[in-house]
């Protein structure tokens, strides 16, 4: 899915859940574990879910993940 953050940037949303093996998910998946979030130019952020938090993508939620002190660059893969 896309996101347009609160300064115009335009991400690309994209969860992971362990199913039993890391899967790429729907957003909002209740099994993700992970967010990605990854700018036009390959840019990756990752977050981190915490354990019983929400995985819905409202732009609230994704703003503060995008924006908060679990999320750190992605490593490549």
């Amino acid at each position: 899915m896309r996101f347009v953050d609160d300064e115009g940037l335009v991400w690309t949303v994209r969860d992971v859940a362990l199913l039993p093996e890391r899967t790429l998910a729907e957003p909002g998946d209740e099994a993700a574990v992970e967010r990605y979030f990854i700018k036009e130019r390959g840019e990756k952020l990752l977050y981190m879910f915490a354990e019983g938090e929400t995985r819905q993508p409202h732009p609230e939620h994704l703003e503060r993940q995008l924006r908060g002190e679990a999320v750190r660059p992605a490593t490549p893969e």
